[in-house]
């Protein structure tokens, strides 16, 4: 419910209004009261200061209550109809217009820093402010500036009153006493707006300054002072100096300054890395004067600085850079009494800077001095030809490099001779110099060198001098040596393995020190051989030494020696002072130890292989040579045994005594065989089935000794014997039972392979045992024994002459293949031969004999021979080898055939290599051909090919059909005479294989070209069998109908055949009607189903012309035709004439597929459709009507 207007409230005004009173309304009340009393209380204590210079007026405030929760719309309606403007009579007073500002209480803001280097001040506005008018001091600070004679125009305020479209300037201050960066960050704030702006003032207080920095300043520097080196003109970092290094002492100080020696002057960078354009002095501190302990003097005073700056001073811009040219000046004062370094401040002082720059600079200084590691050279006493060098190290104890050189070496001798003569040297390095001594001759040496030192630049001479010594003397060793007779070595000539020999040599000193000698073997077998005595010693000086050599003097020589020029043994002579070998002389040795020597040819010994049992084999010989230069005993016993003169030589060599052995062995027996030699007995020693002839003798040197062997075969075995052959002298170590000579020889049966089937048939198929159900060809059954040859045709003529013997070689004959007779038998040979291969296992030929026994009970008939053969009756094989033995069968009947096969070995005494037998099969025959299609015959019984009525202008084909029912591939040639009409497929004339029971099919193809019955022949020829040739007769008949059917499918004549398919679904087919007679017919197709639709149904077929007919087969149910109904076409003869004369007239084309459009009334109504007219017996000739159809 709306609440009665409250009545206002007095307000507080500004000065001049005052207070006005209100009348007096009763209260307002609402849910809120409470509310509204605190923020009144609150807005009484906080808007008088806001609000005074604002206009205050007195306004009622309505309130209602509106149900929030309505729709928005109805929310705002309830809203306007609450407040809506009162009509006119209302009683109340308007208020006039006013502008209020909500003003909120400032946040919470928290204490900012102090401004300490900032001050802020107002600038006033000159015209409108009168000059007199002066602003009030700002307020004091920490570097505030003092007060001017003269007031500031500025005022330092912290609060403004900005009029509308107005500003105010403002002017910060940045004093500082200290030097760095600064920072302040000012907060302005707006009355009546929420957040605050910041104002970030920055300022920077410096000092004019120059750059300190090592990196800017120095243009060389180091992090380190290297260990060793030494540092010149360089800073080194980690000690915070710069440093001149070593400078030499003496120089002029107004040659330094005119830069004449680089390394007395440095330049430095001098840099204005300030702020401000500045001005800098250059001096030094001075070097402190020690006291007597060597320490500064308190208060330290300063010698003169050795250091000069130049310029004494500079003006810098801002990053302005110069280049500072500092010159050292050694002294010698200052550098004695600080042991040569002197150490100094550059102090670089900054205008308006109260810290000046320091530098640190060091200074040594240095006279160029050497040392030498000996004060003379005293060289041994050295060999003329010899050379000695000695090194002279000089070492420069200061740091500077110096030049150095000897002089004085023009005078001296050739024999002297000097690496190196002058040079420059390192500070703190040593250089070798490498003097050496040759003695050219015998003489006496003492001559002095001097060593000057002076600086690298020369510019102080000398500085210093050293007087060199050098002293030597060369002399000769003269040494003879004189060996045996006139020679320049030691020859001991030909000696015989087991003696010794000694020779001896002389050693003469003619020189004038002692001479040491000393003799040495390099190689270890020498050194078994000589023994020298003395094999070292010394010799005075003018005296003899005798040498003695001795070969073999142990006599423990087991082997030949050969020396031919060795010269293994070496002499050297040694120079007793140093024990140093000066010469080294090669003794020359001959000498030659030997034994017997021999040769034995072959040295193999002998094989006399294999050989027929009990017989005796021609003499084979072995020769034994002497090779050497004794001549020697030889003799040959069993291997093992020694002979007398062998235990001679044995004794001799080792002292013991050996007794011999006699081990002739038994003579072999006679085996029961009785061979060609079995009563000679050869001659010689007997040593089992060998003999040996002659068993001993006496060789000469150069000469040979034959020995005959001959071995007597016996028994099926091998036979070894090992010989000993001993020769007298030979070397102990060669086989000292006997040299072993192997004799063998192998007696051995004559035999065959009869038990490996599979290389004596190897051309024919191997079986088990025959199938008695099936003839089998060309096949061995290992059960039966039985080699058959199958079934062979047989040559039913006059027989042929015996087939040739097959060639005794090695090589085989073709393999096994029947043999046919072309059509003159007298060409070819009739029947099968079969090759089998005879094997010799053994080592010794063999000589077999081949027979044939005929088996067949049946007896032949009188003239004609058994039709198996074999060739060749006698054979000798080769050892290892094969041979093949051929069998032939050449059938004349019709019949089956048998014999046996035996193969016998002449001499032959082990059963299972002396004889192979077998049964041979064969069965004569002929070969035939059936004519399985076509079945029918002919009257005279022969086979007859009858084609169907034929169409003409269309084609039939027939087959064929052969059938082999014999048990033998047979061989037809069908021939048939050319005929247009018949056709063969392949060319005619052909000729044909069928295996047995195998079948071949030929096409016959029939095309007649005009209406007629046919009749032809076709034969057929057996090969090698004139009875089986037949005649096939063919016949047909061919005829012409006036209209026929084109183009149905599958090539039929007068059938129409629809594929199977779905329900509701069309099947087409597509053929021409041909007329082939020129008479003119109607033709029309009878309605025998409901699916079947021809187009077109009916129409005129002219004379020689053609008609297209589609076919539609289209059923809405499931039906089957098989065959369909019968499509007989009806033709009537027509003719064509003109209505009006009655005169034949020119043929139309029609059919019922053409329409005529003509406009008919609404209720008209179709005819009915024009019944199919019956089946007329035969074509009519009525002539053609004119037909319409809508």
């Amino acid at each position: 419910a709306e609440q009665p207007p409250p009545s206002p409230k007095p307000s507080q005004k500004s000065g001049a209004e005052g207070e006005a009173e209100a009348e007096e309304e009763p209260p307002f009340e609402s849910a809120h009261t409470e509310r509204v009393e605190a923020y009144r209380a609150w807005a009484e204590a906080a808007l008088p200061p806001v609000l005074e210079l604002m206009t205050l007026h007195e306004y009622r405030l309505d309130a209602k209550q509106i149900e929030a929760t309505a729709e928005e719309r109805a929310l705002q309606g309830q809203v306007e109809e609450g407040f809506a403007a009162k009509p006119l009579g209302w009683e109340h007073r308007i208020p006039d217009p006013s502008t209020f500002m909500v003003v909120t209480r400032p946040g919470f803001r928290p204490k900012l820093k102090a401004c300490t280097y900032f001050s802020i001040f107002t600038v006033p506005d000159l015209e409108e402010e009168p000059e007199e008018e002066k602003a009030p001091p700002a307020k004091g600070g920490k570097g505030a500036p003092e007060p001017e004679p003269e007031p500031e125009p500025y005022q330092e305020d912290t609060r403004w009153v900005i009029p509308p479209h107005s500003e105010v300037k403002l002017m910060v201050r940045f004093m500082s006493e200290d030097i760095g960066r600064f920072q302040h960050m000012m907060q302005f704030e707006v009355v009546g707006k929420k957040g605050s702006t910041v104002v970030t003032t920055k300022g920077e207080c410096q000092y004019p300054q120059i750059s300190n920095d090592y990196r800017n300043v120095f243009y060389r520097k180091v992090k380190t002072r290297p260990p060793s080196a030494t540092v010149r003109s360089q800073y080194i970092i980690n000690n915070n100096m710069f440093e001149f290094g070593p400078l030499l002492k003496g120089r002029l100080e107004a040659d330094i300054l005119e830069d004449k020696y680089e390394h007395n002057v440095e330049r430095f960078r001098i840099t204005n890395n300030g702020m401000f354009d500045t001005k800098v002095e250059f001096q030094f501190q001075g070097v402190p004067i020690l006291n007597e302990e060597g320490e500064p003097s308190d208060p330290p005073t300063y010698h003169p600085t050795i250091f000069r700056a130049v310029p004494p001073e500079m003006e810098l811009k801002v990053d302005e850079t110069q280049d500072l040219a500092v010159y050292a000046v050694p002294i010698d004062d200052q550098m004695s009494e600080n042991k040569g370094k002197v150490e100094d401040l550059l102090i670089c002082s900054v205008e308006n800077n109260p810290n000046p720059y320091h530098f640190p600079l060091s200074a040594v200084g240095c006279t160029p001095q050497v040392q030498l590691d000996k004060e003379a050279l005293e060289f041994t006493r050295l060999l003329v030809d010899h050379k000695q060098s000695i090194t002279l190290t000089v070492s420069n104890v200061c740091l500077l490099p110096v030049a150095w050189e000897i002089v004085g070496i023009e005078e001296l001798p050739a024999e002297f001779t000097i690496s190196q003569t002058s040079g420059v040297l390192e500070a703190r390095s040593d250089q070798l110099v490498e003097v050496t001594f040759t003695g050219i001759e015998k003489a006496v040496y003492d001559v002095v060198v001097k060593l000057e030192i002076k600086d690298v630049d020369d510019t102080l001479g000398v500085i210093q001098a050293i007087d060199l010594p050098m002293r030597a003397e060369a002399y000769k060793i003269e040494v003879d040596v004189k060996f045996p007779g006139e020679g320049s070595g030691m020859d001991f000539g030909l000696v015989r393995v087991l003696e010794d020999k000694l020779k001896t040599m002389t050693i003469s000193n003619t020189g004038k020190y002692e001479v040491g000698f000393n003799f040495k073997i390099k190689t270890a077998a020498v050194r078994e051989l000589f023994t020298i005595t003395p094999q070292e010693g010394t010799i005075e000086p003018l005296k003899d030494q005798e040498i003695e050599i001795h070969f073999n003097k142990e006599r423990l020589l087991r082997q030949e020696v050969t020396l031919k020029g060795n010269t293994a043994i070496s002499l050297a002579i040694i120079e007793p002072l140093n024990g140093k070998k000066e010469t080294s002389t090669y003794i020359t040795v001959d000498v030659r130890a030997c034994f017997t020597k021999y040769n034995i040819t072959p040295g193999r010994g002998l094989n006399f292989g294999p050989l027929v049992y009990n017989t005796t084999s021609a003499p084979r010989t072995f020769d034994l040579v002497n090779s050497g230069e004794f001549p020697f005993q030889v003799a040959v016993t069993p291997y093992g045994d020694e002979h007398e003169f062998a235990q001679e030589g044995e004794e001799e060599a080792s002292g013991k005594d050996k007794k011999g052995k006699d081990a002739k062995k038994e003579p072999p027996k006679k085996g029961k065989g009785k061979g060609k030699d079995e009563d000679e007995v050869p001659e010689g020693m007997q040593l089992g089935n060998f003999f040996i002839n002659p068993p001993d003798g006496v060789v000469e040197p150069g000469e040979t000794l034959r020995v005959s062997v001959t071995f007597l075969a016996q028994n099926a075995r091998t036979y070894v014997e090992m010989l000993g052959i001993h020769v007298q002298d030979r070397d102990p170590s060669d086989h000292p039972g006997g040299i072993p000579y192997e004799v063998a020889g192998e007696s051995c049966i004559p035999g065959i392979n009869t038990e490996d089937f599979g290389s004596i048939f190897e051309e024919q198929q191997i079986v088990s045992a025959l199938d008695p159900l099936h003839l089998e060809s060309n096949v061995f059954a290992l059960r039966n024994r039985v080699f058959t040859f199958g079934a062979v045709i047989a040559e039913m003529g006059p027989p042929d002459k015996e087939p040739p013997a097959p060639p005794a070689g090695k090589g085989a004959p073709p393999p096994a293949e029947p043999v046919v007779a072309e059509a003159d038998p007298d060409k070819e040979m009739m029947g099968m031969r079969a090759n089998f291969k005879m094997i010799n296992p053994n080592k010794v030929p063999c000589t077999i004999n081949v027979a044939l026994k005929p088996r067949t009970p049946a007896e032949l008939p009188a003239g004609e021979t058994f039709p198996m053969d074999v060739q060749p009756q006698l054979l000798t094989i080769p050892p290892h080898e094969h041979r093949y033995v051929t069998t032939y069968f050449v059938p004349r009947a019709i019949q089956s055939y048998s014999a046996t096969l035996d193969v016998v070995v002449e001499n032959g005494s082990d059963p299972k290599t002396k004889q192979f037998t077998c049964d041979l099969r064969g069965e004569g025959t002929l070969p035939n051909i059936t004519v399985e299609d076509p079945a029918a015959l002919t009257e005279g019984g022969g086979p007859w090919l009858k084609f169907p009525r034929i169409l003409l202008g269309k084609a039939h084909t027939l087959p064929l059909t052969l059938r082999n029912n014999g048990i033998i591939p047979s061989t037809v040639r069908v021939e048939m005479p050319y005929d247009p009409c018949f056709k063969l497929a392949g060319a005619s004339g052909g000729t044909y294989t069928l295996e047995s029971k195998g079948s071949k099919t030929f096409q016959v193809e029939f095309r007649p070209a005009e209406t007629r019955e046919y009749e032809h022949k076709l034969t057929l020829m057996v090969k090698h069998n004139t009875f089986e040739t037949q005649n096939v007769t063919i016949t047909g008949d061919c005829y012409l109908e006036d209209v026929t059917f084109l183009g149905l499918p599958q090539e039929f004549d007068d059938e129409l055949h629809f594929a199977d398919g779905p329900v509701n679904m069309a099947h087409e087919v597509a053929f021409t009607l041909k007329n082939h007679t020129p008479k003119h017919f109607r033709f029309w197709w009878p309605k025998v189903s409901d699916h079947l639709t021809f187009v077109p149904r009916r129409g005129h077929l002219h004379g020689g012309a053609t008609r297209d007919i589609l076919v539609r087969f289209e059923a809405t149910e499931a039906v089957k035709y098989d065959p369909l109904p019968d499509l007989g076409l009806v033709l009537e003869r027509i003719k064509y004439t003109d209505p009006e004369s009655g005169a034949e007239a020119a043929p139309a084309a029609w059919d019922d597929s053409n329409k005529i459009v003509k406009f008919v009334p609404e209720d008209w109504e179709p005819e009915p459709e024009e019944e199919d007219p019956p089946r007329p017996n035969a074509a009519g000739g009525a002539a053609a009507q004119k037909e319409t159809k809508p």
